[in-house]
């Protein structure tokens, strides 16, 4: 009876059981280990009452506490889940696509794709690729020995895109790039992360600051990512 939500009273259970209120009170104290307390007052919640509480509470929490940690401890008690909580960031500028390529000898242009625009074959020939012939491969690679290598989305590996680049470009094909392979791929496995990193670092939030960032990009850590591919293949030089 004493470990009901809504118990009896002292008297109630002392009638039932049918002993004194010494009796009663020594082993509520003794066997039980307990003791009694009146409940505290509290308003009654509604279940309107209660969602309201969850949505406000946290920003008039966040409003009083003017630092707010990173992390946060959550229980592992399944059956009392932990209200989660998240860390939100200001909001940056719109999404817009990027074209870029690095090589032991140097970066490439920064190419800003046109907003709104579809890069399909033709764009992809137009503005990336003949550009790239005529300016960056001569000014990286005047000789002409490089070997070429971009990632299999559809205007890269199209028939379209595949016959222009015969006879201008050594590159490798969809059927011989090894998948999942870093050391391969320093662009995507290291270039893109690395850009990515700085411009959070330094909450970039234009087309201009991206460009800044390409720019100063160290060489050292460029032309690391492709020094493995050289030994390997010249391990005299």
């Amino acid at each position: 009876m004493a470990s009901q939500i809504n118990p009896p009273s002292e008297r109630q259970m002392e009638k039932v059981i049918g002993v004194s209120g010494r009796m009663f009170n020594y082993h509520i104290n003794k066997t039980l280990k307990s003791k009694v307390r009146k409940k505290l007052q509290v308003h009654r919640l509604t279940k309107v009452n209660i969602e309201k509480r969850k949505k406000r509470s946290w920003g008039l929490h966040r409003s009083l506490n003017n630092e707010t940690r990173r992390i946060q401890y959550v229980s592992r008690d399944v059956k009392h889940p932990t209200l989660e909580v998240y860390q939100r960031r200001e909001n940056h500028s719109s999404a817009f696509m990027v074209w870029g390529g690095a090589s032991f000898n140097g970066k490439t242009k920064l190419h800003i794709v046109d907003p709104g625009a579809k890069v399909n074959s033709t764009y992809y020939i137009n503005n990336v690729l003949k550009p790239f012939l005529t300016k960056d491969a001569l000014r990286l690679y005047s000789d002409g020995d490089f070997v070429f290598h971009h990632d299999s989305a559809p205007s890269h590996v199209s028939k379209m895109t595949t016959e222009f680049m015969k006879g201008k470009l050594k590159c490798i094909s969809q059927e011989k790039w090894m998948s999942k392979s870093p050391d391969a791929a320093p662009m995507d496995y290291f270039v893109w992360g690395y850009i990515k990193q700085q411009l959070w670092r330094t909450k970039a939030k234009d087309v201009a600051a991206l460009k800044r960032v390409w720019k100063d990009m160290p060489q050292e850590l460029v032309g690391a990512g492709f020094m493995t591919e050289a030994l390997f293949k010249n391990p005299q030089k």
